[in-house]
């Protein structure tokens, strides 16, 4: 079967027109496909990191996946999701990249890029499905210089499909 544009009688074979042959066709180009991945930050204080003993920090990753790290400056932690304040900022954020890495935390669901005291932490999955919220209790931001926001922001897509 052969279908058939009325307007200027281009012939495209088979039941459906690819849509970037029908779109060239009218005199448009589909612009690529453009995912981009939610992501958050924060920032431990070089003297705050180790103010706050078990505020906690939930995250939510892409496909619902939810954990809840607790921070901890009595050297207490005892599970895969506490984490050590440690002797710095810079070890307070090491320690909490660890655990969201962990098995028994987000295992590849969230990525973590640490700078020092600052984490950038991405959804792996991209789409605005990973526009979840973030929650922090017990006093958790006061260990940071930046604070976390209140959901992961900036997961899009523009809707073409390839």
């Amino acid at each position: 079967m052969v279908t058939k544009l009325q307007s200027r009688m281009a012939a495209f074979e088979g039941h459906l027109a690819p849509i970037g042959t029908v779109l060239a066709y009218l005199g448009a180009t589909p612009p690529a496909v453009a995912h981009t991945v939610a992501s958050a930050t924060l920032t431990f204080g070089d003297t705050e990191f180790d103010d706050v003993n078990n505020g906690t920090l939930t995250l939510i990753s892409t496909d619902g996946t939810s954990r809840t790290y607790t921070i901890r400056n009595d050297y207490g932690a005892s599970t895969n999701i506490q984490f050590n304040a440690g002797a710095s900022a810079d070890a307070c954020a090491t320690n909490l990249k660890v655990a969201i890495e962990h098995a028994d935390g987000h295992a590849g669901k969230l990525t973590v890029e640490r700078t020092g005291a600052l984490l950038v932490i991405t959804q792996a999955t991209k789409g605005i499905e990973g526009n979840s919220t973030i929650t922090v209790a017990s006093s958790f931001n006061n260990s940071c210089d930046v604070n976390i926001g209140a959901a992961f922001t900036g997961g899009q897509s523009n809707g073409w499909l390839m």
